[in-house]
């Protein structure tokens, strides 16, 4: 005969970790471009709107140092570390007849030396082979011929065969290759559509390439990752990878064969930028105010439940992880439209202020199958929330009176019950334990 036990425990709002958005040393007040990992120290590269100048800075874990001189009417759009020295992109606009001058800079420990030198935008750089690669709608470097497109030899730079005949915007090495993402359809001799790989001496097509809605358009702004063993490519303007309709603005590699990510993954007209981040793969819109974000596990979509009070609007340039933290930079504006540029994804503690509930049961706990909460509910628009140890969101719904959770489908593990008011202001969260 089985024998059941009926174990209520009353719990009062608790201090437990949750997600949410948090200021970086209060910012640096400008607009970030790329980041680098640089003897394990985290370096940002950027454009100060006020005085309208680029430079480079590093946090010490405290506070934000810049380094070396700044560069006046500049911006540093990258940032690469390659055989562990450090450089960056600086490109200086001339408004007065609307032409592009960029440096090519390497850090010595005290000063930035150029390098190199392009007329043209230049913005993506990239360590491969242990050599630095650049692109850009540029056609020469420090005058050696070379088409929006090159590599830094020694001291110095050679073009990539005839190179390419519109610009790239984006660079990732998967599988001992670098491939270029962009607006081309000619890499070197070969017809490609909008992707190319480079295996150090020769160009290829890469599996019938992309296809952007209007392709005379060309792609928005691609962002690639590398997911277990997969190139994972996000654009705003995607319809199909290698003849494979897309189901969202999302396509994954397996060598040399494309495919969908999922079913119901990012959608609109948006650019997606991703992070490779608990074993799971975090993809967010480039453009927004307290969006969610989307998490691909290998197996299915979820959303993240975030915390974006502290955040105004979010032009996002990237996002990457950082000592186990995700951080967005961009031009990213907090507390009152201030201009941080750099935020990150914490958890953080915190109590409540007042009680929604007079008292909640919340029955049994640990558990198989189910979760019961019971409450004399003095608001019947009050909703819950079920997420898991990262933040993704497994249920959800309206509280009511003797409330069921199936936890079924859920593997064993923690859970979290966040229960809060329509308005999101006072928020109560349980531990779950799923055996």
């Amino acid at each position: 005969m089985k024998k059941y036990y009926l174990i209520i425990i009353s719990f009062l709002p608790i201090c437990v970790f949750a997600q949410t958005w948090v200021s970086v040393g209060g910012g640096v007040g400008s607009r970030v471009h790329d980041y680098a990992i640089y003897n394990n120290e985290l370096y940002i590269g950027m454009q100060n709107f006020d005085g309208n100048y680029g430079l480079v800075s590093k946090w010490t874990g405290a506070s934000w140092d810049t380094i070396g001189q700044i560069f006046v009417d500049g911006m540093i759009n990258a940032l690469e570390v390659v055989n562990n020295e450090l450089y960056a992109l600086n490109a200086a606009y001339n408004y007065q007849n609307g032409t592009c001058f960029c440096q090519i800079v390497n850090w010595n420990g005290s000063s930035w030396d150029t390098i190199g030198n392009t007329i043209g935008f230049t913005a993506v750089m990239i360590e491969y082979n242990n050599g630095l690669y650049i692109g850009g709608d540029f056609t020469s470097v420090n005058s050696v011929d070379a088409n929006r497109i090159a590599k830094m030899n020694g001291t110095t730079w050679e073009p990539l065969g005839s190179g390419l005949n519109e610009e790239p915007k984006e660079f990732i090495v998967y599988n001992n290759e670098l491939y270029v993402i962009g607006d081309f359809t000619q890499a070197g001799s070969v017809a490609v559509d909008f992707i190319a790989s480079w295996d150090g001496s020769t160009w290829a097509s890469v599996g019938g390439g992309l296809e952007p809605e209007n392709p005379s358009y060309g792609l928005y702004q691609p962002d690639a990752e590398i997911f277990n063993g997969d190139l994972i490519i996000s654009d705003g303007s995607l319809v199909s990878a290698g003849g494979v309709t897309l189901n969202s603005l999302i396509a994954k590699l397996d060598g040399n064969s494309w495919d969908n990510v999922g079913i119901s993954g990012p959608q609109g007209y948006y650019n997606y930028y991703l992070a490779g981040f608990n074993d799971s793969l975090y993809c967010q819109k480039g453009l927004s105010r307290g969006q969610e974000i989307l998490i691909w596990d290998n197996n299915n979509w979820s959303v993240m439940d975030v915390d974006y009070s502290i955040v105004d609007t979010i032009f996002l340039w990237e996002a990457f992880v950082f000592n186990n933290e995700l951080y967005n930079i961009g031009e990213i504006y907090v507390n009152g439209f201030n201009l941080e540029g750099i935020i990150k994804l914490d958890f953080e503690t915190g109590t409540n202020s007042e009680n929604i509930y007079q008292k909640i049961n919340i029955y049994p706990n640990p558990t198989k199958d189910y979760v019961q909460i019971i409450t004399n509910n003095k608001n019947e628009n009050n909703q819950y929330l079920l997420i898991d140890s990262y933040g993704r969101i497994k249920s959800k719904g309206e509280v009511i009176k003797e409330k069921y959770i199936s936890l079924q489908h859920l593997k064993q593990g923690i859970y979290y019950l966040k229960i809060y008011s329509y308005n999101k202001n006072t928020v109560e969260i349980y531990k779950i334990v799923k055996m």
